[in-house]
């Protein structure tokens, strides 16, 4: 009996100390959704931006800070149209529109004449930022462009971000507005970086695209959005993945409204009917190169694929511009 008692004794103990831990990792998974899955601040987003570019100034890209810095002046002397739409759930949903001259005439031979690309930005950043280098560039060839902020970002209403769940459903959004405007007889074609990447490819492979988007390009995306928080939280944390992606799971749901289930390109590209162009750098580590190789072997439709030696997450353009617009035009010119 008195064995008995010290056996129960041990397993309440044990049972106790679970109950600590566990209410410890709820903590600290919730003090980080908050943070995670919340709307950055402006001055958050600054001093990414100025870590940016105290880094790339400093580090072995040093060589293409100016191609960035010209980009971003190009985009901020650009005369703008701050257009907005609405979500599928009610939110304001902002862009900037970068308008061709009326008289476009000298355009008309260029492959992206008349076609409008509309750009969805990655995690707790901004289109300008994060397409500086390549917005001349897309306006270069006859593009109209249409700068995104995605949902809890810049200038857009909301207050959670997900991951690519909802977002995929503003860019339909977007997509319906610029039919409204210009015709749904004009081409489109969507593009996104990072969580814009894989927004843009849920997006391409949604039942309710419209028949005009022509094509879809994806520059670093993930393949799924629980694989790729595993890997922040076990590489970049260095934190159990159990139980606090389980405790994640339910906080998605419950306090975001959608199940990071919701949030796979490469279950999605299986029903994909718009050609696609996966570009990816092969030295990234914060969302590693085997993503876009998953999702391009997912794919259905037809699709190429860049991978760019010695490029960081979100670089590839930025350390190879030359060969990536010469790929990016033949992509373009095939639609």
């Amino acid at each position: 009996m008195k064995g008995f008692q010290i056996a129960l004794l041990i397993i309440g103990i044990v049972l106790l100390l679970l109950g600590i831990a566990y209410l410890l990792c709820y903590r600290l998974v919730k003090k980080l959704f908050t943070s995670a899955f919340g709307r950055i601040s402006a001055d958050a987003m600054k001093k990414n931006a100025e870590d940016f570019d105290r880094k790339m100034s400093q580090g072995p890209l040093a060589h293409r800070h100016p191609m960035i810095l010209e980009g971003r002046r190009w985009i901020a002397d650009f005369p703008i149209e701050e257009v907005s739409t609405r979500s599928h759930d009610g939110l304001r949903l902002v862009a900037s529109l970068f308008e061709r001259p009326e008289d476009d005439s000298a355009a008309k031979d260029l492959p992206a004449y008349g076609k409008t690309l509309i750009l969805f930005h990655g995690y707790h950043s901004s289109a300008p930022h994060d397409f500086s280098c390549a917005c001349s560039y897309y306006y270069s060839i006859g593009f109209r462009l249409l700068l995104v902020d995605q949902r809890a970002h810049g200038r857009s209403e909301g207050d959670r971000l997900t991951f690519g769940a909802k977002e995929q459903l503003d860019v339909l959004s977007w997509c319906r507005w610029t039919n409204e405007r210009y015709g749904s007889d004009r081409d489109i074609v969507i593009t996104g970086i990072s969580m814009g990447a894989t927004t843009v490819l849920l997006a391409a492979s949604h039942p309710e695209l419209p028949s005009n988007v022509i094509g879809v390009i994806g520059d670093c995306g993930y393949a799924d959005a629980e694989s790729e928080l595993s890997h922040v939280v076990r590489d970049f944390m260095h934190l159990p993945t159990f139980p606090l992606m389980n405790i994640l799971r339910h906080m998605c749901r419950r306090r975001a409204g959608f199940d990071l289930s919701e949030c796979s390109a490469e279950r999605a590209l299986a029903s994909i009917r718009i050609p696609a162009f996966f570009i990816h750098g092969e030295d990234d580590d914060f969302v590693p190169p085997e993503h876009t190789r998953r999702n391009a072997a997912a794919c259905a439709s037809r699709h190429s694929e860049h991978f760019v030696k010695g490029a960081g997450h979100g670089l590839s353009y930025l350390v190879d511009p030359p060969h990536t617009q010469q790929l990016l035009r033949e992509f373009i010119e095939s639609l």
